[in-house]
């Protein structure tokens, strides 16, 4: 897995928590459509698909740990 920013890391574990990029894009106080980028990009860089699988591998990441 890449390394990941302090940002993304932030916005994957508000995903694995169930939260909705608009949601996120408030607590953040950011766009829409950056957290949308961040997203994709952490996406990416952890070589996932979608949201769901972003979700399981944030607790898979934090048990081994």
């Amino acid at each position: 897995m890449k390394e990941l920013t302090e940002r993304e890391a932030e916005i994957w574990g508000l995903i694995a928590e169930g939260r909705r990029n608009k949601d996120i894009a408030l607590e953040l106080k950011l766009s829409y459509r950056t957290v949308r980028w961040y997203a994709t990009s952490l996406f990416k860089k952890l070589g996932v698909r979608n949201r769901t699988e972003a979700a399981v591998k944030f607790f898979i990441e934090r048990m081994v740990r």
